[in-house]
């Protein structure tokens, strides 16, 4: 009688009866063939961009790892559709893929370096445990104060446990939104910037603060430092130093903004009078030469002197009177004939003082005032060698 084989494992059946004295060959056979199926492993090299056929020796085995360089996709395909499992092992190389397959059905897509479980279901290769999604890392997204489990497919709970090196914290750990800022703390009324006041402190805040404003008093006060303020007397010793005339080094005019100063204060020769009229100063004065091109021997307050024919001169102030109403004292040099002199103006040549002719003479601006030197009995303009001009108002 014939014998038959096993549908998935093609293990050999004998008919009761048959096989007369090779039972014993043909159960080792089938124990050499469950061992194989069980727990044995097949190398295989797969190098290359074909696709491979295992024999059906090789499709017996329950462990395939496979070998070699890819240099294309390929499938690696079962002798036949039989149901059974298998552990596959892609341990290939090269940056391709490659599916395990039944050899006219679909099958299983293996990375590189992962060891799946599939089986055939007797048309196509199906894995057998849901591998996919651990075949390659994962990224875990956390976000905000979050508490909760994540979803695996492995048998027991994973723990996930986050470490901060060196045990610091700083702004590149945490999301930029929520980095360490000013306006975290308590109520925010600290800024950012005032934070960086904090930087020189070396220890307790109003300690220091105490420190250097005793400091500051007692060792650093002077007038340099007080801008202004009222000094209590309970900050100067009970005896002041006592101050002389040695002391003052720069007292002048021009620093003495308000105040009397007596007259022992003032060095120098004053003008001292009594009585109720007041002194009045002299507002400018020049000795000048009327013969010549009017040479300046001395003067106060006169940029020049302008000559517009004999006799006839204007005195030009070098800083403006504050009015016009000021008065004109003009004294010429006694020469071989007698001079008169004509204060604030001249007297024109066609006229004479008969005829008032005087009443057309410039009046004085604040500016300048013109003078005219000329003799009391013809009446003739004449210039002379010493002529002094003196100008007095309030």
């Amino acid at each position: 009688m014939a014998t038959t084989s096993t549908t998935n494992l093609n293990f050999t059946k004998p008919d009761i009866g048959s096989e007369a004295n090779n039972w014993g060959n043909l159960l080792n056979s089938n124990f050499d063939e469950l061992d194989k199926a069980i727990a044995q492993r097949l190398v295989k090299s797969v190098s290359g961009s074909s696709d491979v056929s295992l024999t059906d020796s090789e499709s017996r085995f329950a462990v395939i790892e496979l070998t070699g360089t890819l240099t294309g996709n390929i499938s690696v395909k079962t002798f036949n559709d039989g149901s059974r499992p298998y552990i596959v092992f892609n341990n290939t190389s090269g940056s391709f893929t490659l599916t395990f397959s039944t050899s006219t059905g679909t099958g299983v897509l293996i990375n590189q370096t992962q060891k799946a479980i599939v089986y055939s279901d007797g048309t196509n290769m199906v894995s057998a445990v849901s591998t996919d999604n651990f075949a390659t890392a994962k990224t875990i997204t956390i976000s905000g104060d979050t508490t909760g489990s994540v979803s695996t497919d492995f048998s027991t709970n994973p723990t996930i446990t986050t470490a901060i090196a060196s045990n610091v914290i700083v702004d590149a750990d945490i999301k930029s939104d929520a980095a360490i800022d000013a306006t975290k703390i308590a109520n925010g009324n600290i800024s950012n910037t005032e934070f960086q006041y904090l930087d020189n402190l070396t220890g307790e805040i109003q300690t220091q603060l105490n420190g250097k404003a005793a400091s500051n008093v007692t060792n650093s006060l002077s007038a340099s430092n007080l801008d202004s303020g009222t000094v209590p007397d309970a900050r100067f010793p009970a005896t002041l130093p006592s101050a002389n005339g040695s002391n003052l080094t720069s007292l002048n005019a021009s620093n003495i903004s308000s105040g009397t100063l007596s007259s022992d204060r003032i060095g120098g020769n004053l003008i001292t009078g009594s009585g109720s009229p007041a002194f009045y100063a002299q507002r400018a004065w020049v000795r000048f030469d009327g013969n010549s091109s009017n040479s300046i021997y001395g003067s106060q307050n006169v940029s020049s002197i302008t000559d517009h024919a004999v006799g006839k001169y204007t005195v030009n102030f070098a800083t403006a009177m504050p009015n016009d109403d000021y008065g004109v004292i003009v004294t010429p040099s006694s020469q071989a004939n007698y001079f008169a002199v004509d204060i604030n103006g001249w007297i024109d040549s066609s006229g004479s003082l008969s005829n008032n002719a005087a009443k057309n003479a410039t009046a004085p601006t604040t500016n300048a005032v013109r003078v005219a030197i000329f003799t009391d009995y013809s009446l003739q303009w004449r210039d002379t060698d010493n002529i002094v001009v003196s100008v007095f108002g309030v």
